[in-house]
C-alpha cells in the first residue's frame, strides 16, 4: 500500500495498492487503480539489509545504480525515467587533504 497525500492547499489522502512480481531479473510494482490526481513527486523509502523486504545482491554504495520507471498517465502521456537508487548508509569518500 502507498499513501498519497496532497499539500494543505489541495488536501488529498488516498491509499493505492500495488501488484508486485518479477520480470526479466528485476522486480515490478504496478499501480493499476490510481485516482486521477496530479503527482509531482514520489519517493519510496524502504528498510534494507537483512531485515528489509528486498535483499540486493549488488553493492549500491560502490557505483551509481539506476531504477527504471515507466509511467503512464490516464490522459495517455508517458514518462520513461531512470532515477538513481541510493542506499541510506553509504558514506562519501573523503578527499585527501593536501597541505
Amino acid at each position: 500500500m502507498i499513501a498519497l497525500k496532497g499539500p494543505p492547499s489541495a488536501a488529498a489522502d488516498v491509499e493505492v495498492s500495488a501488484r508486485i512480481d518479477s520480470v526479466r531479473g528485476g522486480i515490478r510494482a504496478r499501480f493499476d487503480h490510481v485516482p486521477d490526481l496530479p503527482v509531482s513527486r514520489f519517493v519510496l523509502a524502504m528498510q534494507g539489509g537483512k531485515k528489509g523486504l528486498i535483499v540486493n545482491s549488488t553493492d549500491l554504495c560502490r557505483n551509481t545504480h539506476r531504477a527504471h520507471a515507466d509511467l503512464r498517465a490516464q490522459n495517455g502521456r508517458r514518462a520513461d525515467l531512470h532515477p538513481v537508487v541510493r542506499a541510506a548508509k553509504c558514506t562519501k569518500k573523503k578527499r585527501a587533504q593536501h597541505h
